[in-house]
């Protein structure tokens, strides 16, 4: 058995909370106290019959009632884990209400599969639990997130100790389906009243809706992508016609958002517009850096590139910071132009990019040697090297000096 216990998404989550979980799982646990520490057990059952599903007094209703009652605290708990791991990532990428739809979607059809499935032998029993939603909720994690890490907690038979595994979440929640829908066929014997069919039915019927729900954002999506770009490329389009009141109302506009696939062209005609239209050199540079953090963050090497000469433009290179130069040269030695690459470390270590010297250093001495067949300037690099990591966690200026000249030498 897997349990899973973290979830690694690889969507950008624009919601940090969950509320729907938060509210679901407070209201099912105080339900829950109440029956076990407050009311009489002959009460409690009197409930169970009352607001549980009972095949041979079947309430439509009872299937948003059921879902609030369990049958013991350990119950409880198994039901309110899976939901707390896998619901609050559905929830922060569809957002609460399309949530609380394939929670409630998913404990109708998982009801109404179990009154259609179960034994004669539990025709007058009331079956309890919120298992059919929340497998529900991981049906439909399994359509939107196939792919996400799941970081699993498992018991080793061959070392007979607990590891610690991450899987994706398709191997998770397939092999947790095999084994409900082989429970469910009877494989592994009698299933002792558990409600397998019920769990089989919500997972499909949460398969389903995320499926539906997951087309419909991807729409919506596209269509606000489609309507950002076409923005921003008028921004641009005014940009070149020297039209910068336009440009600059564009950039306005686009402020906060982030254009996917365009990521850093809205900071960057931000601080294009403010310096070559309002002659803001300040406010030019800061909007310039944001665009390169943001192209560095999507490894953008050729707008991480053009925004990086926008900034030299705007600042020049003693007033452009020595970590922008830094990654420059790494973005340029990327798009195999070593020439640029040596020129921007040299400026970076000029600058005092002192906590970064053996990376930059590291990265000459692979282009003397691979790109520019200079093995002697290789070497003296690499000697460099070794004397930087012997020296102290701040580099003198010294070092830095000598790590200058042999840019030089190599640049020579």
């Amino acid at each position: 058995m897997f349990l899973p216990v973290y979830v690694e998404a690889e969507y950008s989550e624009t919601r940090q909370h969950a509320p729907a979980v938060y509210l679901l799982i407070a209201i099912t646990v105080l339900v829950h106290a109440w029956l076990f520490l407050v009311i009489e057990d002959s009460l409690r059952t009197h409930y169970y019959y009352s607001y549980g599903v009972v095949r041979l007094d079947y309430k439509w209703w009872s299937a948003l009632t059921c879902v609030l009652l369990h049958g013991s605290w350990l119950h409880l708990l198994g039901n309110m884990y899976f939901l707390w791991i896998y619901g609050r990532s559905v929830e922060r990428l569809l957002g609460s209400l399309q949530f609380l739809v394939t929670y409630v979607v998913g404990a109708f059809i998982s009801v109404n599969i179990h009154v259609a499935t179960v034994s004669p032998l539990y025709n007058d029993q009331p079956a309890v639990g919120a298992s059919g939603a929340i497998s529900a909720v991981l049906g439909a994690f399994l359509v939107l997130l196939p792919t996400a890490k799941l970081r699993t907690l498992y018991f080793d038979i061959i070392s007979f100790r607990p590891l610690m595994i991450e899987l994706p979440a398709f191997v998770v929640l397939s092999m947790w389906f095999i084994g409900q829908l082989l429970a469910g066929l009877n494989v592994f014997g009698h299933g002792g009243g558990i409600a397998f069919w019920a769990h089989i039915g919500g997972f499909a019927a949460g398969a389903a809706t995320g499926t539906i729900q997951g087309f419909r954002k991807r729409r919506k999506e596209f269509l606000g992508f489609q309507q950002l770009r076409d923005l921003l490329l008028s921004g641009w389009a005014g940009v070149q016609s020297g039209d910068f009141a336009v440009a600059g109302s564009v950039a306005r506009d686009l402020d906060g958002y982030t254009v996917q696939g365009a990521q850093g062209l809205q900071p960057l005609l931000t601080g294009v517009t403010s310096f070559f239209g309002a002659g803001r050199r300040d406010a030019a540079r800061d909007a310039m850096v944001r665009a390169f953090n943001q192209t560095r963050d999507y490894q953008d090497y050729p707008k991480q590139l053009t925004v990086y000469f926008q900034l030299l433009k705007c600042c020049g290179e003693n007033h452009v910071p020595g970590w922008i130069h830094c990654d420059a040269g790494i973005a340029a030695a990327g798009l195999k132009q070593p020439q640029l690459a040596l020129w921007s470390y040299e400026q970076a270590i000029r600058l005092g990019a002192d906590e970064r010297l053996e990376q930059v250093l590291t990265s000459i001495e692979g282009i003397a040697r691979n790109k520019l067949q200079q093995p002697h300037a290789a070497d003296l690099v690499a000697a460099e090297i070794a004397q930087v990591r012997s020296m102290s966690a701040t580099p003198t200026d010294r070092g830095d000096q000598t790590a200058s000249s042999e840019i030089d030498g190599v640049a020579g």
